[in-house]
């Protein structure tokens, strides 16, 4: 009968410890016993039991704890892969720097395939302690996350508005943009980059008022770095940027390129038409992403987004919803700021 009693007990905390019900700290041997009516010789077998299963691991003079996986995932559903993505890569530096540092915990990266793929939802809860999602992400994934602790970085809101939201303020980019250019006594200014998403057009949204306040109608070419091919955004630079900077040479022409992602190819093609970027008209990026930056000279002035912040918040807050801890505040927004650097 007790051995009975003591299985019984066991399987009951099996199931509180992998559907999350336990997620840190164990109730003590005197909650519990009283919980199942028991002894504590009991339920002490019944921890043995479970720790022998590695899932609770004692921690002396502080408790029983639920044993952690040390391991987080990263899922980016928008791309079929993520091997080598530049764009993303301070975001998972902050990821990857706040787990090491403090945590002690890896990163798994998944990407659109991998949700896809048979058992994936299995494999995270027995893999994982729980989920940074990219949140270019559809309601059809929802099942998967379902048993893991999770929240959502970047990307759209509009779905997701139920959980968990760490992001920047969007609002401002446009209008940090154009203060900057028209700062500098631009008379002429041109948007260049994309407006695939609502997230670029409701930067340029912001952007073509102030710049309209100011008396000027942005000129925009629009190009996408995942839409369009390298060769084709050096050519929309090397001539319509090229010609309309020209063009208007007797005014201050200032520039507004919707990421940094795009200041290699434009200054390639800008220099074979022998336009100096920065020394001959104005130009101001976004991102502040040293791994695109750090390719031309002079870097321009760049709005960094906070991308290796969002990624450092993000970690402590999945530890917060990993503990059962409350979380206040259900979007969390960084503000963006103008970097100048040196040239």
């Amino acid at each position: 009968m007790i051995a009975a009693k003591h299985l019984e007990i066991t399987e009951i905390l099996r199931k509180r410890i992998e559907s999350g019900f336990y997620a840190g700290k164990i109730p003590s041997v005197a909650l519990l016993s009283k919980e199942f009516n028991v002894n504590p010789i009991t339920l002490r077998k019944s921890l043995k039991s479970l720790e022998s299963e590695k899932l609770i691991e004692k921690k002396t003079r502080i408790g029983t704890f639920v044993r952690r996986k040390g391991r987080i995932a990263f899922i980016f559903a928008k791309q079929r892969s993520f091997t080598n993505n530049m764009l993303y890569m301070r975001l998972m530096d902050g990821i990857k720097s706040e787990l090491e540092q403090k945590h002690n915990f890896t990163l798994s990266v998944y990407s659109g395939a991998d949700l896809e793929s048979s058992g994936f939802a299995q494999k995270l809860k027995n893999q994982v302690d729980g989920c940074i999602v990219h949140s270019d992400y559809s309601r059809k994934y929802e099942k998967i996350l379902s048993d893991v602790p999770h929240l959502f970085v970047m990307g759209y809101r509009a779905e997701i508005k139920d959980k968990i939201y760490i992001a920047y303020d969007n609002s401002i980019i446009g209008k940090l943009a154009a203060d900057y250019l028209l700062a500098q006594k631009s008379e002429n200014l041109i948007y260049f980059g994309r407006l695939l998403t609502d997230l670029d057009r409701e930067r340029f949204a912001i952007f073509k008022d102030a710049a309209e306040l100011a008396g000027i109608n942005p000129t925009v070419i629009d190009c996408d770095i995942d839409r369009d091919k390298n060769a084709d955004i050096f050519e929309l630079a090397r001539t319509k940027l090229a010609d309309n900077i020209i063009e208007h040479k007797s005014l201050r022409t200032g520039v507004y390129l919707s990421a940094d992602v795009f200041s290699p190819l434009t200054y390639q093609a800008l220099y074979s038409r022998s336009i100096m970027p920065v020394r001959d008209f104005n130009i101001v990026s976004v991102n502040n992403n040293p791994y695109y930056l750090n390719m031309v000279h002079p870097a321009p002035p760049s709005i960094d987004i906070k991308m290796f912040d969002l990624g450092r918040s993000a970690v402590e807050n999945l530890f917060r919803i990993m503990n059962k801890e409350r979380i206040s505040l259900k979007e969390i927004n960084l503000i963006p700021e103008l970097v100048l650097h040196d040239e």
